[in-house]
């Protein structure tokens, strides 16, 4: 079976893939089944997600989303064997890693588990029977498995033949993220004492740090900080010290809109503001090009940000 008609050269470009002109939309996903096609005529694409099933009795599954943000950020040219590479690694990784092995193997599991943030739209098809917790408004923390070529969700079932709880794997892989998964920090100065940092890197686990976010704080101010995680591979950070919060609020919003359009692992595009180590409030933009559209929630205008003093001689976050 090989369901490829939704996909005529009429079709509007969907959402998840709106960084997509209609040309190179078709082209990609004309590229995706022709590398899916030549290992199984089992295969489906609907609503940005891939369905391969092989002649052994295997099933895979693959979101495209992420995929198509790399894709879009190389040439065209090179599209076909991205693409070979990522399905590649997916399926083999699946295959030797014994996934259906590490419930009971606890020894091996707790070297490799990690904790993931995921956009609760990733994953709500398979929500009920995954290790999860909410972060905030659409984002979820998973527990997975940080595979050689792969990363792949930790079932709940994993969990209950574990010596230990919920709340324990979630320590124990969230230290393996700050362990094992370095980032590389970047200070972003926007003049007269506004800044904040970001952290990058490779590797998908960089938003991970949002759950350890007093850690990255320090010592901090009563008004918590401002934190963003747009995509898979960075987080913003403002500690909120005084009234430069407002700009600083405004180009993290920006930056988080195109760092979330842009991904790949996009997650959020909105800011949290995050007080006692967890997201309190969520703030979200309409953004248009270089127009930025944003009415502050009345709360955070009302108990923070009239509370907060000037810059005392041009220091501000950072």
């Amino acid at each position: 079976m090989w369901s490829w008609r939704r996909y005529s050269s009429t079709v509007d470009v969907p959402d998840w893939a709106s960084f997509f002109e209609a040309k190179e939309y078709r082209d990609f996903i004309e590229a995706v089944v022709a590398d899916l096609h030549r290992r199984s005529d089992d295969v489906e694409i609907e609503m940005g997600v891939a369905r391969l099933g092989l002649e052994t009795g295997e099933e895979h599954r693959f979101g495209l989303q992420n995929l198509a943000q790399i894709c879009n950020q190389t040439d065209s040219e090179d599209w076909a064997e991205i693409i070979k590479g990522h399905f590649d690694g997916v399926i083999r990784s699946s295959a030797g890693a014994g996934l259906d092995s590490l419930g009971d193997d606890w020894d091996r599991a707790k070297h490799i588990i990690k904790v993931r943030l995921y956009p609760y739209d990733a994953v709500v098809e398979t929500l009920d029977g995954l290790a999860h917790r909410e972060v905030a408004d659409g984002l979820l923390a998973v527990l997975t498995y940080d595979l050689p070529e792969a990363v792949a969700t930790v079932p709940r079932t994993d969990v209950d033949r574990w010596p230990v709880e919920m709340d324990e794997a979630f320590d124990i892989g969230l230290a393996n993220v700050l362990e094992q998964d370095p980032v590389h920090t970047e200070e972003v100065d926007l003049g007269d004492g506004a800044a904040f940092t970001a952290y990058v890197g490779d590797s998908f686990f960089v938003t991970s740090r949002m759950l350890a976010i007093e850690d990255l704080l320090g010592e901090g101010g009563d008004f918590g900080a401002l934190v963003a995680v747009p995509n898979r591979h960075t987080l913003l950070l403002a500690p909120i010290i005084d009234s430069t919060a407002s700009e600083v609020l405004n180009a993290m919003l920006m930056v988080a809109h195109h760092r979330h359009e842009e991904g790949p692992g996009s997650l959020s595009p909105d800011v949290f503001w995050v007080r006692g180590g967890h997201p309190t409030m969520t703030m979200h933009a309409d953004v248009e090009g270089e127009a930025l559209a944003f009415d502050p929630p009345q709360e955070f205008l009302e108990t923070c940000v009239r509370h907060l003093p000037p810059p005392r001689g041009g220091y501000g976050p950072n």
